[in-house]
């Protein structure tokens, strides 16, 4: 059994859900700076796809929240003193809020190397949009951009 404090055990969960929230409000201002970039390029202003961005933003990574993934993600990036934490469930939960979200280039890869079929035109393009934001909102904690990111991951990607 697991020995630690449950005062610990409340904070680093209250960091974790602090992170979600700022992540979340990261990627809305992430869209909106990339929504203005995008004026003008009318394959990506359709309403459908502005519609569906404003859903995919509103519920970016809610998947976190969810028992599977939540205990696991916060275990991994914000762990307690004296708690047991399992890598192998961290690897399981990353595999699944992959698999889940499409915002992630992983979702798009077979276990083989060969990318998954693609569905219609619109939600892909919107998987895409999504995933700059990500990439752009991490940048706002780490540095860099959407871009650098995608420099220096492009290999793998």
């Amino acid at each position: 059994m697991s020995t630690f404090n449950k005062n610990d055990w409340i904070e680093k969960t209250s960091e974790y859900m602090e992170y979600i929230s700022q992540h979340k409000k990261n990627i809305e201002f992430a869209w909106c700076q990339l929504r203005q970039a995008i004026t003008g390029i009318s394959l990506l202003n359709r309403p459908v796809i502005m519609e569906q961005m404003q859903d995919r933003i509103r519920y970016h990574d809610d998947s976190k929240m969810t028992e599977e993934e939540f205990l696991p993600y916060r275990q991994h990036f914000y762990p307690i003193d004296g708690e047991v934490v399992d890598d192998a469930n961290f690897q399981r939960a990353w595999e699944l809020h992959y698999n889940r979200n499409d915002h992630h280039w992983q979702h798009w890869i077979n276990v083989d190397g060969s990318f998954r079929p693609c569905y219609c035109m619109e939600d892909k393009i919107c998987a895409y949009l999504e995933m700059i934001c990500d990439w752009q909102a991490m940048s706002f904690v780490k540095g860099g951009s959407a871009y650098s990111y995608y420099k220096e991951n492009k290999d793998v990607i």
